[in-house]
């Protein structure tokens, strides 16, 4: 890395853009810390709100104009279309919108400014939790008049929002992670509006130093690897480099990738933990998005005292980062990044998929639909399976004969190169470009992979038959 440093003469300094996000996020500190100390009910209610329309005007000028429909639309379809369609009413809807909004810019040659593209994003999770949470609380306070008391049922019934257009503009403009996350689900909103429990610093301390700590690595990675641009692999003298410099060439991209969403993530759950949204009792075991899980008669109806000792903020821990960068397998590296918008893909949108053969692909397609409609993030999300099926053989053919710190080497080492190779697409957004980049690598870990599952097939072959059917299926 040293001598690919030399040889381009990288620059460590912050793009404007950069500079503009990170005093964005220094600016909402002090204000998510004003925050908690605002009365409970409307007063902390709208000065989070008008902060919030506020950081939008200034980040997004006029393009905030473009979100501002998709909460009329989304409180008209939940007052006037059957409670049994709203949610996919509304998730057509808002998805359809978006992505046209989208098409239309990407097609025009004006491009979203980020900020904007941002609160698109975190607005889009939070209108279509919106219609679900309504539909799921509805039907759950009819099946407990009907004597059906079941906790999950009741977890529904508190998350039940306030449909009104007031409410639904509160929780969007809501300015602490409006650009960044995590995603909060309406009741976690609410119970902070409402301030349920009564959270002292001495409760946020140790989460927020726990945060902090990791900026002793992020930064100066950051700013070693700040100067590489996704724009050189496209030109001719990146064909100049040594093949093996090509192929390294894809570290520094993600490693300043990850550490750019690490610098936004833990600065906007610092913030959130200063304000006190998502601080739970730590018996009722939040999880990411979520919120509690148990106790929730006690959490939700007042039995539990108020002065908690034991408070979790794990409903708005959006990243575990040591396991991010410990990752053995591409499946447990997604499980651990970016949490609490895996839990609104698996809550909204696979559990409600009504074809059970079709839910993963569908869930694949939304997140990639989510993120944009660059071809390149199709491309990438397509290829996650092929990838994560060869690590999968590794791990059934070659971790018992290998030791094990030789295997967990290799593991990480080929799982991070897998995340180097997919996350150019990221970069690159377009699948043509994406391809090129590729094939000036000679798509060597396509290759690598295919490889790796052929000689599973082969020898699986050799052995009189391949895997037995359960485990097919699985796969």
């Amino acid at each position: 890395i040293l001598l690919l440093n030399r040889q381009l003469g990288v620059s460590t300094m912050l793009s404007s853009e950069d500079a503009a996000y990170v005093m964005m996020l220094l600016t909402c500190l002090p204000l998510s810390l004003l925050a908690s100390f605002a009365p409970a009910g409307p007063p902390r209610q709208w000065f989070c709100t008008l902060v919030g329309v506020g950081l939008s005007c200034v980040m997004c000028g006029r393009e905030i104009l473009m979100v501002l429909p998709l909460l009329l639309v989304t409180w008209l379809i939940l007052r006037s279309v059957a409670m049994k369609h709203c949610p996919a009413v509304v998730f057509f809807v808002i998805f359809g919108s978006v992505t046209a909004l989208r098409v239309m810019n990407v097609y025009s040659g004006v491009e979203l400014g980020p900020f904007t593209n941002c609160l698109l994003l975190l607005s889009t999770l939070k209108l279509i939790s919106l219609a679900c949470d309504f539909r799921d609380a509805i039907y759950a306070d009819r099946l407990s008049k009907q004597g059906i008391d079941e906790d999950s049922h009741r977890f529904k019934q508190f998350r039940s929002p306030d449909v009104d257009l007031a409410s639904i503009l509160h929780y969007n403009f809501n300015f602490i992670g409006i650009f960044t996350g995590p995603f909060y689900t309406y009741r976690t909103y609410k119970d902070f509006i409402d301030n349920r429990f009564n959270l002292t610093f001495q409760h946020k301390k140790p989460e927020i130093l726990h945060r902090l700590k990791f900026f002793i690595v992020i930064l100066p990675v950051f700013l070693l690897f700040k100067g590489y641009s996704a724009d050189f692999v496209l030109t001719d003298q990146f064909m100049e480099l040594w093949f093996p410099f090509r192929v390294l060439y894809m570290f520094p991209l993600f490693t300043v990738f990850r550490m750019r969403m690490y610098v936004g993530w833990i600065l906007a759950e610092v913030g959130l933990i200063l304000a006190g949204v998502g601080g739970y009792p730590t018996s009722s075991k939040p999880t990411p998005g979520n919120g509690p899980t148990v106790e929730l008669k006690q959490v939700y109806e007042g039995d539990l005292d108020q002065e908690v000792e034991h408070v979790s903020f794990k409903t708005i821990c959006n990243t575990n980062i040591v396991e991010v960068e410990s990752q053995m397998s591409l499946q447990q590296g997604m499980r651990c990044w970016n949490m609490c918008v895996q839990w609104w893909l698996v809550n909204y949108i696979y559990r409600n998929c009504p074809i059970k053969q079709i839910k993963k692909p569908v869930t694949f397609f939304v997140s990639a639909l989510w993120h944009g409609v660059r071809s390149g993030y199709f491309l990438s999300f397509l290829c996650v399976p092929i990838f994560n099926y060869s690590v999968k053989v590794l791990e059934k053919r070659v971790q018992p004969r290998l030791p094990p710190l030789a295997y967990s080497a290799l593991a990480w080492v080929l799982t991070n190169q897998y995340w180097n190779y997919l996350n150019m697409a990221f970069y690159l957004l377009s699948g043509t470009n994406t391809i090129f980049f590729w094939a000036r690598i000679f798509f060597l870990y396509h290759i690598i992979a295919f490889a790796i599952i052929i000689a599973e097939l082969v020898y699986s072959k050799s052995r009189g038959g391949g895997p037995s059917k359960n485990s097919s299926h699985q796969e």
